[in-house]
């Protein structure tokens, strides 16, 4: 997780100089992206052959699992900028 907390420093760093009001609508406009994309994968059929993946390799199930840890973390992190 100390990749996400340089993500989000560096992130506040970006936006530091920015309006609050613009800063919420910035972490916003980045949430609803990363949504969207979640539901043109899911959209596509892709989502089937990443499953399969994971299934015939039970090896790759850690791998999945981080990636899904790290984009809930993302997404928290984006709803808690949105929030303050």
């Amino acid at each position: 997780m100390e990749i996400i907390n340089a993500i989000f420093t560096y992130y506040d760093k970006l936006l530091e100089s920015v309006p609050v009001t613009y800063q919420a609508m910035i972490s916003l406009a980045l949430l609803l992206i990363l949504i969207w994309n979640i539901y043109q994968l899911i959209k596509s059929g892709h989502w089937i052959f990443i499953a399969i993946l994971i299934f015939m390799l039970p090896g790759t199930w850690p791998a999945a699992r981080k990636i899904g840890e790290f984009v809930w973390v993302i997404i928290q992190g984006l709803l808690m900028r949105i929030s303050s």
